[in-house]
């Protein structure tokens, strides 16, 4: 069965606006615009996240423009980010569910800060993993790579463990855990680009 996406975008849209209006709602008694509280959000939430990204995040976009002197991106990069996902989603949205969880998780856990122990947006994609591992022939490369994967990232679960036990090796172990989501992310954009039909449920749908 297709999805309803005229009803799905319909009930988005009023969920939209009836949040936008209880906002307006609730400053009308505050006593300031709601522009400044926009303003204010994200002025806050830039400054905490470039925070906690040189404090103790690890492998996230925030990181990586802080290590290249380029904080003051964030926000656009940031944006750019949301509109390739928001494209990649549209673009895929007949396809199977739990690649779009999985996508969408890695690229969350990609975006912003997360600690060594702050890692189960990576579940979603392993759930998928699982799903194409054990749906696929036993011949097919993708169904080997997914089942490869997955063996790797429920290993790379233990590292937090390990960081506390040789805390001495903590950047080394740190770092280990960003290729492996690196990794999946790459793979499922590979497979879903690859798959000519979508698998919803171990049915295919045309």
């Amino acid at each position: 069965m297709g999805r309803n996406d005229g009803g799905s975008t319909g009930v988005a849209g009023v969920a939209f606006c009836q949040g936008e209006r209880g906002t307006e709602l609730a400053v009308a008694f505050q006593g300031f615009a709601l522009s400044s509280l926009f303003q204010d959000w994200l002025v806050r939430s830039l400054e905490g996240a470039a925070r906690e990204a040189a404090g103790g995040g690890y492998g996230n976009l925030h990181s990586w423009l802080a290590f290249v002197g380029l904080g003051q991106w964030n926000l656009p990069v940031s944006l750019l980010v949301m509109l390739a996902l928001g494209f990649w989603t549209y673009q895929h949205r007949h396809g199977d569910l739990w690649l779009l969880l999985g996508v969408t998780a890695l690229v969350a856990r990609f975006w912003t800060y997360h600690r060594s122990y702050d890692d189960m947006l990576v579940l979603l994609p392993m759930i998928t993993l699982f799903r194409i591992a054990r749906d696929g022939p036993s011949d097919d490369r993708c169904a080997v790579m997914a089942g490869l994967l997955l063996a790797i990232a429920v290993m790379s679960m233990f590292v937090p463990a390990l960081i506390f036990v040789f805390p001495s090796w903590k950047p080394l172990l740190k770092t280990s855990q960003t290729p492996v989501p690196l990794l999946m992310l790459i793979f499922l954009l590979y497979w879903g680009r690859s798959v000519p039909r979508a698998r919803t449920g171990g049915a295919l749908l045309t």
